[in-house]
């Protein structure tokens, strides 16, 4: 009877840095700095900055708005950020790992197969962060003393060194995909939300 077990770990750290603006109710801003460290990768691609900033106007706060029953409050928006992601298909691709299964023939006669290790996954040193840009454009509307709420958002995602395995031919002698920043997406659309808070009739 045999058993074998396998364990290993990763590390994450990150730093967030955050500044909140607000100048009467009307002009709002917030930036971002984030700063995430993953083991995931070697250390000269370990660590990466992310920003982000948006920015708000409150039209409906303004002197020369008509104050009425009908539009309540109008808020334009918009924003830009980058987030990141290092979750790789298997941990430390960017070094070899050795696996003792493997057996050799060495010289002539009967004690000519002998075992020892061998690496079991194509190392990629160059392996790094995933980055994610999004940028929303956006307007919020308060409607017929609130009882009416509406939502505009038109957003444009870019996601690069998308994180996916590589194939490899067995003439490399190796079997399985190795970790690498080959992809690349676009995602982009128009999102519209409508909420009505109110009784109708009993």
């Amino acid at each position: 009877v045999g058993a074998a077990n396998e364990a290993d770990h990763w590390a994450l750290r990150g730093f967030l840095g955050r500044v909140n603006y607000s100048f009467n109710d009307k002009y709002l801003f917030t930036v971002n700095v984030r700063e995430d460290l993953s083991s995931r990768f070697s250390k000269a691609n370990r660590s990466q900055l992310f920003p982000s900033f948006s920015a708000g106007w409150r039209l409906s706060q303004e002197d020369f708005f008509p104050k009425n029953n009908i539009v309540n409050d109008i808020k334009i928006r918009a924003g830009w950020g980058q987030t990141g992601n290092q979750f790789t298909g298997t941990n430390f691709a960017f070094v070899s790992t050795l696996q003792p299964t493997i057996f050799y023939v060495v010289g002539t006669g009967s004690q000519t197969i002998v075992r020892g290790p061998a690496p079991i996954n194509f190392v990629n040193p160059a392996l790094k962060w995933e980055t994610n840009t999004q940028m929303d454009i956006g307007a919020d509307l308060t409607l017929l003393d609130g009882k009416l709420n509406a939502t505009f958002d038109f957003y444009n995602k870019i996601s690069n060194d998308i994180l996916l395995g590589k194939p490899l031919p067995y003439t490399s002698g190796f079997f399985l995909p190795t970790d690498a920043n080959i992809g690349k997406m676009v995602n982009r659309g128009i999102e519209l939300a409508l909420s009505y808070n109110n009784n109708i009739g009993d």
